[in-house]
């Protein structure tokens, strides 16, 4: 299978967005939610013992969601760390050429060629946009999936990684 693609700037961005998703910030989330609940807490225990003033209890909440808000978006660190990356390092993003087979996975890229045994990949995940061969547990191969012509073409990837993490087992 031969894949040539223009890898942007937005790709290696939505990367970094996955990885932030579906591999961290848990620390982020608990943070919030534990600051909006210490909030709530103190105004309840203050409230109680004033009587409920609905106005400063809307007034919190308000307050706690733009916190929420701003905090979301300022906690990504993934993100800006790939900015910079790109802007260190323009040659990540460009013409790449992957070409899978039974054996191995060969990224080629104008300054250099990279060779991967396809026993190496640990794992295959997609999002809406963008199908990430892993090999550890943050470095992937990204494959828009505007290239791929259809499900059955992610289906065959999915399969031949499939095949060759179980002969590399056996």
């Amino acid at each position: 299978m031969k894949l040539t693609f223009e890898l942007t700037s937005k790709d290696l961005i939505k990367y970094s967005d996955y990885l932030d998703k579906s591999r961290g910030n848990k620390f982020k989330k608990v943070l919030i939610l534990g600051m909006i609940g210490a909030f709530a807490v103190y105004f309840f225990f203050t409230e109680i013992n004033n009587g409920v003033d609905w106005a400063t209890f809307v007034l919190l909440l308000i307050i706690a969601a733009v916190f929420y808000t701003l905090t979301k978006s300022a906690f990504r660190p993934g993100r800006s760390a790939m900015k910079r990356t790109i802007k260190q390092n323009p040659s990540l993003i460009g013409e790449c050429t992957i070409e899978i087979s039974e054996e191995q996975i060969v990224i080629i890229k104008p300054d250099v060629t990279s060779y991967l045994k396809l026993s190496s990949i640990e794992s295959v995940e997609e999002s809406s946009e963008h199908l990430f061969l892993f090999n550890d547990g943050t470095s992937a191969i990204i494959i828009p999936k505007r290239v791929l012509n259809n499900t059955a073409t992610i289906t065959t990837l999915r399969n031949l990684i499939k095949k060759s993490s179980d002969k590399a087992a056996h």
